[in-house]
């Protein structure tokens, strides 16, 4: 939901000063140029986040042999300050990616977008696909529910 807030405040200034495309800019959806721009930075976003994603899971992993080894708790902090901050890296770039992106779009296809965003977030997720996991994480829910 940050994301989309994020999305959805990207910077007026840089939408108002970017005329629309003259190819149809009113139409649904983005133009052949603006989906070239779009492609291009996430591309970049890519190529800015895998690293970190690496990092992050050998976090986690070193995270899961201190907890292995009995560790103190200030090494458990550390760690999992260490977390926190990588995904936080990692939140921010994908925020100022999405800004990016939305600047890239007229304030009507950024709406429309905003719109099915909203209505894909309101649909349940479906079981087997990314999100569609049960709060235990796929195991079955317990009788009674």
């Amino acid at each position: 939901m940050v994301l989309v807030a994020a999305w959805l405040a990207a910077p007026m200034a840089v939408a108002a000063a970017t005329p629309p495309p003259a190819d149809g800019a009113d139409k649904p959806g983005p133009t052949a140029e603006q989906r070239e721009k779009m492609k291009a930075l996430r591309q970049e976003q890519r190529q800015a986040i895998q690293p970190l994603r690496k990092q992050l899971k050998t976090q986690v992993d070193e995270l899961l042999v201190l907890l292995d080894k009995d560790a103190s708790d200030s090494q458990l902090s550390a760690k999992l300050d260490e977390i926190r901050k990588t995904r936080k890296t990692i939140d921010d770039l994908q925020a100022k990616f999405m800004e990016q992106e939305a600047a890239l779009l007229t304030v009507r296809q950024r709406a429309e977008m905003a719109v099915r965003m909203g209505d894909r977030q309101n649909k349940p997720p479906r079981e087997g696909r990314p999100g569609g996991r049960s709060r235990s994480c796929g195991k079955p829910a317990p009788e009674g529910r």
